[in-house]
């Protein structure tokens, strides 16, 4: 049994922590007070500052400034509590700041965003890392060459056209691809793998968790809150409009490709030695996150979920293939013959009808722009002139909305990038003998199939998830025995 704490004890653990609570209660109370004091007169300021001279967000949330100036005072209250912690662990903080920003797409204005200052930070992490570490071995391969090319193919878009038009998606996009380097670079070992995994699922079911209050606060006491664009909020069947689960994101096809790939990796990892202490987390994981990709109402979040579930059970015991496709074959004939598929894809194709005309005008203008500008696309982020709609959105097929916008040589590369990550994943699983390994490259696998399957319907070209994940998926085969690393690259 543990001891009862003495009176020495007692005191001790006061005077240990009546300095930082003192500190961060006077800090906490100076910073409310002064924006107490300064927020009226500061918040007309800075609309009078911006375009337009106001900011919808400053009008729709009162004390917006006071509310931030007080979360900023509470962090770093909590930094310097927390120094050292934060300093011996600060590759791992950086890395599941990264996946928890890159859910945050609502939150900002432009390229302005929590994850742009996460980046920036995490730029500023690497150079210092390199620095204090300048013996340190750089590893540079193929991965790295084919990023650098990506890049290269959106400065040449670049050229021939006006600053106005091009700016704005490279000071936009940009930094996504270059967090792919800086994230490889980090994940230097398997454990740090597993981390940014995990990160990467907590992350998934918190925003899940969101998006599923978002639902819930709207069927049962109808208040619709949602940081969604208005346009893109409600999906409508025939007269019936239903709000979206969102989460912290724009729009559903930002919220919900994350979630489908964390609720994938839960299923492959949960029955697996990887997944062994921790069967009930990954239960609650896969039920939050396929519940919200649900009420996300993106069909083809839906696709990815369900074809990814349907290939774990092929990839887990392949030898068993007969058997899978029997009962693929047994569901889909139980399902016509009772009628359940027929009406399930009738309310599928009448979910947003306006959406699959709209798609389907984007691709043919996609097609018109590559075959008009080959070498150089129409300008990275600069295809709202070519989009035949209102709301001048870039083409919903990531691939063509690469091709449109950064020409053959951007597709190619594109292209190259997504098959080599893929094709290592494969032979890294195929080939590895420990087990747990064997599981967590395999989960990666079927989440980036699944990920293959859902930007085939979305404008994820440049998307931060993708990125971000191509960039795991790499640093997982990265960390490889040197042995089985050598025999991935061939001779």
């Amino acid at each position: 049994m543990r001891a009862e704490p003495t009176s020495t004890t007692r005191l001790e653990l006061v005077t240990r922590w009546a300095a930082p609570v003192l500190a961060a209660a006077l800090l906490v109370g100076a910073t409310v007070g002064a924006v107490a004091v300064l927020d009226p007169v500061v918040t007309p300021a800075v609309r009078r500052l911006l375009p337009g001279g106001s900011l919808r967000a400053l009008g729709d949330v009162p004390y917006l400034l006071s509310i931030t100036a007080v979360l900023l005072g509470l962090a770093g209250a909590l930094c310097i509590r927390y120094r050292r912690a934060i300093v011996t662990g600060r590759i791992s903080i950086a890395v599941a700041a990264v996946m928890v920003t890159s859910h945050l797409t609502a939150i900002g204005k432009g390229p302005f965003n929590p994850l742009t200052v996460v980046i920036v930070l995490l730029l500023g992490l690497w150079v210092l890392e390199r620095l204090t570490r300048l013996d340190a071995p750089w590893r540079v391969e193929v991965f790295h060459g084919l990023v650098v090319l990506f890049l290269g193919a959106m400065l040449l878009s670049a050229f021939g056209r006006r600053p106005s038009e091009i700016l704005p998606g490279l000071v936009t996009n940009a930094p996504k691809v270059l967090l792919a380097v800086l994230l490889v670079d980090f994940l230097e070992n398997r454990p740090a793998v597993r981390r940014a995994i995990d990160a990467s699922l907590w992350a998934a079911g918190l925003v899940a968790l969101a998006g599923l209050g978002q639902v819930l606060l709207s069927y049962v006491w109808g208040l619709d809150i949602s940081m969604a664009e208005p346009h893109y909020r409600y999906a409508h069947i025939g007269s019936l409009s239903i709000l979206r689960a969102t989460g912290f994101s724009r729009f559903a096809n930002q919220f919900a490709p994350p979630l489908v790939v964390a609720c994938l990796i839960g299923l492959y990892l949960l029955p697996s030695r990887a997944g062994a202490g921790r069967r009930w987390p990954l239960a609650i994981l896969i039920a939050l996150t396929a519940a919200a990709v649900g009420f996300s109402l993106a069909r083809g979040s839906w696709v990815a979920l369900g074809i990814g579930a349907i290939l774990i059970p092929w990839m887990k015991r392949p030898e068993r293939s007969l058997h899978w496709f029997g009962l693929a074959v047994g569901i889909l004939a139980l399902g016509m013959a009772t009628g359940a598929f027929p009406r399930l894809l009738r309310y599928v194709n009448h979910l947003s009808e306006s959406g699959m005309e709209e798609r389907t005008a984007l691709l043919g203008s996609g097609l018109m722009a590559l075959v008009q500008h080959p070498w150089s696309g129409v300008g990275v982020g600069n295809f709202g002139s070519y989009s035949p709609t209102f709301e001048r959105p870039p083409v919903h097929n990531a691939l063509l909305q690469i091709g449109s916008e950064l020409g053959v040589p951007g597709l190619l590369v594109y292209a190259a990038l997504i098959l080599w990550v893929g094709l290592r994943l494969w032979l890294a699983a195929r080939r590895t003998t420990d087990p747990i390994v064997k599981s967590e490259l395999g989960a990666l696998l079927v989440g980036l199939l699944a990920l293959l399957v859902v930007i085939q319907a979305e404008p994820m070209g440049y998307s931060q998830f993708v990125w971000l994940y191509l960039a795991l998926a790499e640093a997982a085969v990265r960390c490889l025995p040197p042995a089985l690393e050598a025999d991935l690259k061939g001779p």
